[in-house]
């Protein structure tokens, strides 16, 4: 069980490692970091407000994960066993993810195949758009109120790649 705890965890502090390593550089580029077989891009939304993408190829769980921290909900009690529903639009491309609470993040875990293919698109999307030369992507927490947009700059050098190992 420990295991499996740590697991979770350590994406969300490899999140903060990215986390902390953009604020010295310009917040608004998605930033990316190999470490232990774990591979993550992150970038800043503004102040405490961060979206990363995991993908622990190297460990037996391979479950590719969107993390999202929100500076405005930080600190809100929301219920962990709920589903929040993430939608995300850029250019053509929309789609909704469920995310769960945890601790202060909200979570999406690629557990199935569908759910891979589907995450799968998404870093591929997120990718074309900054290419194309889109600015935002737009995302939204409607049952929270909450939307806001997640800068792509930088995004079509950091994702590429990123999935390898973890669309199984």
């Amino acid at each position: 069980m420990r295991g499996s705890i740590g697991f979770v965890l350590l994406p969300l502090l490899l999140g903060g490692i990215a986390h902390a390593a953009t604020a010295d550089e310009n917040p608004a580029i998605w930033q990316r970091i190999d470490k232990n077989g774990i591979k993550a891009s992150n970038v800043e939304m503004g102040p405490g407000s961060v979206v990363a993408i995991t993908c622990p190829a190297e460990t037996t769980l391979a479950q590719p994960r969107l993390i999202i921290q929100i500076q405005k909900l930080r600190n809100s009690f929301f219920d962990e066993k709920h589903i929040y529903n993430l939608r995300v639009a850029v250019n053509d491309y929309r789609q909704e993810f469920g995310m769960k609470a945890m601790k202060g993040y909200f979570v999406f875990e690629a557990k199935d195949i569908n759910q891979r293919l589907q995450f799968n698109e998404l870093v591929q999307e997120l990718a074309k758009a900054s290419a194309a030369g889109a600015d935002m992507a737009q995302i939204a927490l409607s049952s929270l109120g909450w939307r806001g947009e997640m800068p792509l700059t930088g995004a079509d050098r950091a994702l590429p790649g990123l999935m390898d190992g973890c669309d199984q």
